[in-house]
């Protein structure tokens, strides 16, 4: 018969401490699976949820309604025809040849990094004079205006105040908040 040791000091302060040895009470247990508890069960399932729509990257051009500015709304020396009233509903571009090729074909592109410059009617004159005068050396490069629907790029659109005070006309930075 096996003598049983001495108690533990913690077992002799506290009885209810106290256990019985069983037999085997030394092997290795097998790990028993835990229950589930109930806020698990009623957690909902992440992968069944809708996904959220991917943040927009780009306008197309039938959505904008892009077109170019044809020449003859321009008056060489004065700037835009008077008749044309500031807020007319549209936001205009101002880009190179090639690249406003592009964004007839492709659209206008959304990016924080570097945003589209747009003004209003008004500001188009003092933006193709800038621009000019910028590009003295290089005579060779031909700038088109661009028109677009201004209440499709409402809320992408943050105020530009430098050139706003610039050109003395709003402009705006398209920038996709």
């Amino acid at each position: 018969m096996r003598a049983h040791p001495p108690p533990h000091p913690a077992q002799m302060l506290f009885p209810s401490l106290a256990t019985t040895r069983r037999a085997g009470a030394g092997r290795a247990r097998k790990a028993r699976a835990m229950p589930l508890s109930t806020a698990a069960g009623n957690q909902t399932d992440l992968f069944s949820l809708p996904l959220q729509p991917l943040p927009r990257t780009r306008f197309l051009p039938d959505e904008l309604r892009l077109s170019i500015v044809p020449s003859s709304t321009l008056v060489h020396g004065s700037g835009l025809r008077r008749e044309r009233s500031s807020c007319d509903g549209f936001l205009y571009l101002v880009a190179p040849l090639e690249q406003a090729e592009n964004f007839l074909l492709d659209g206008l592109p959304l990016n924080r990094r570097t945003p589209l410059m747009l003004t209003e009617h008004t500001g188009i004159p003092p933006w193709l004079a800038k621009l000019a005068e910028d590009r003295m050396d290089t005579p060779g490069t031909q700038d088109v205006v661009l028109r677009l629907r201004r209440i499709m790029v409402e809320d992408a659109l943050e105020p530009e105040p430098d050139h706003s005070a610039e050109f003395a006309s709003p402009c705006y930075l398209l920038c996709g908040c």
